[in-house]
């Protein structure tokens, strides 16, 4: 019921505020794109790259009042090693049984050697701008909301190259959330099932403007993923 309320009071921001002061605009989301995430973000074909963007999340993150945790863990390649970067933002009910997490997320790792704008420049874009609003807002919420930025998420076949570094994708969420999201669970008596969700923004430019394409499958309704397609259309 939360994470409803809370896609519809997303919704009902955006309704009211684009006519005349929207709080967000392409032009922000573009920015960022531009200015931070359009790069190439690799561990080979441009760290550089890679480390300016970690420093900009955590920094922006730190900027928006959020309480930044990062850390390394390890890879596949025992040489190599990934960093996550994550900003909470507590609510009334955090630290307790009652707490209700939702967890908005996005990797800042890219392909080896290509543009990163699509994937995932794109996502990273939205989970900022998310975290921007939802800081900006003087209400309290009840729940923890948690801004997650992964490292290595991108599959790399080892018999391709000798330096990759997770071998079947997913590194970085994998060790977040055993590290973090179910040891705070565990400490604070929250059973995983009551997480309110995780909305994973990943390649979030992608459309199909195939009729049907955007159509829900029919036993959707079943599997409870309905009521967000109506209520945000």
């Amino acid at each position: 019921m939360a994470l409803k309320i809370f896609v519809i009071c997303a919704v009902f921001i955006i309704k009211v505020t684009s006519a005349s002061d929207p709080w967000t605009t392409t032009a922000n989301l573009s920015r960022l794109l531009t200015d931070h995430f359009g790069d190439n973000r690799h561990h080979v074909t441009n760290p550089d790259g890679k480390a300016a963007a970690f420093h900009f999340i955590k920094d922006t993150f730190t900027s928006y009042g959020l309480q930044v945790i990062d850390g390394d863990f390890n890879t596949d390649n025992l040489n190599l090693k990934g960093i996550n970067v994550a900003g909470m933002w507590p609510g009334r009910l955090t630290g307790t049984r009652l707490d209700r997490p939702i967890v908005l997320t996005a990797h800042y790792d890219s392909s080896r050697g290509k543009a990163a704008v699509q994937d995932n420049g794109s996502g990273l874009a939205a989970l900022m701008e998310a975290a921007r609003l939802i800081t900006s807002q003087p209400c309290i919420q009840d729940y923890l909301v948690v801004f997650a930025a992964f490292d290595f998420e991108i599959k790399e076949n080892p018999a391709d190259h000798t330096d990759a570094a997770c071998y079947k994708g997913y590194c970085g969420s994998k060790d977040f959330v055993q590290q973090y999201m179910l040891r705070y669970l565990d400490s604070v008596g929250v059973n995983v099932a009551n997480i309110n969700g995780v909305i994973i923004m990943d390649s979030i430019l992608n459309f199909n403007g195939t009729l049907g394409a955007q159509t829900l499958p029919p036993n959707s309704t079943e599997s409870g993923h309905a009521w967000p397609f109506q209520e945000a259309s």
